[in-house]
């Protein structure tokens, strides 16, 4: 896959305008430079496009769009500076912003390839439904998101992957919202996997509920508190049993690793289960924690 990384944006138009494709007010038409680098892969799949030639572009001859157009435009600050999160938030429109600060699931999709390159894939790599059947109850998911990583400045403009887990039950999901648990989780995890991306400081809309933190405890505990020692829940030890087959972990070894000393996972309390979630998820995220040998199934 070629490298725009040293390509500038009036550059990448150029390119379009040159391959006889595109003229030089649609090229202008087309906002963002991942936008830009997805058209111009895009020619490489013509044939009557000699593409190997066409991306040798010298220094522009292009003209740049308005200067004074330009020059109103906020100044793209660097990825890990403190000025990036009020940089990205300029990007939303009013519509994509609820109570003015909270990003919509939607928003964070276009900015994010606005800004940062286009989703070649999205989807959620593993989900938990509730198990019982007659009764709302906690699903979790797992999301994750690749980027034709194209952010000036960053790595090398190669594949980047942002993955997050969330989760939803009667205490944390408005309560016209409780019947469909895997799809409130799943959308949680999207955004926060695309606020992870961006790099954003506050959370999304669709993380948010009506509910207070009381009401979510006492909905989250038949005794109406949640104590730590309370013994781990379904949802807890489906979730964990896949993850370790998602990863090739056996469940028997992995309960006698970091640590822990069980024999049986419904022996596990539900502030141990949570730390195993926690690391089975750092396992898969490759958060600088490699799977040990000795627990491979």
């Amino acid at each position: 896959m070629t490298d725009f990384s040293n390509k500038k944006v009036s550059q990448l138009r150029e390119i379009l305008v040159n391959s006889g494709k595109y003229t030089k007010e649609q090229a202008e038409e087309i906002k963002g430079k991942g936008a830009l680098v997805t058209a111009v892969l895009d020619l490489e799949k013509d044939e009557d496009i000699d593409f190997s030639q066409l991306i040798q572009v010298e220094p522009e001859t292009l003209v740049e769009c308005s200067v004074a157009k330009s020059e109103n435009l906020p100044r793209q600050p660097e990825y890990t500076s403190l000025e990036w999160h009020d940089y990205v938030m300029t990007h939303f429109s009013e519509s994509e912003l609820i109570d003015g600060k909270y990003p919509t699931v939607v928003g964070l999709r276009r900015v994010s390839q606005l800004l940062l390159g286009p989703i070649i894939s999205s989807g959620p790599t593993s989900v938990v439904a509730p198990t019982a059947q007659d009764k709302p109850g906690r699903a979790t998911c797992t999301f994750l998101v690749t980027f034709l990583w194209t952010l000036d400045g960053f790595h090398n403009n190669g594949i980047r992957e942002f993955s997050a887990c969330a989760g939803a039950y009667p205490g944390s999901v408005d309560d016209e919202f409780i019947i469909f648990p895997e799809a409130i989780a799943e959308t949680r995890a999207e955004v926060r996997a695309l606020r992870r991306a961006l790099n954003l400081k506050i959370v999304g809309y669709d993380e948010l509920t009506n509910k207070k933190g009381s009401d979510a405890l006492k909905e989250n505990s038949s005794s109406g508190e949640w104590k730590e020692d309370s013994p781990v829940n379904d949802t807890q030890i489906n979730f964990i049993k896949k993850r370790c087959e998602q990863l090739g972990i056996n469940v028997g070894k992995f309960l006698h690793s970091n640590g822990w000393n069980y024999e049986e996972l419904e022996k596990v309390t539900k502030v141990v289960a949570a730390d195993m979630i926690k690391r089975l998820n750092d396992y898969q995220n490759n958060n600088n924690v490699e799977i040990p040998e000795e627990i491979k199934a």
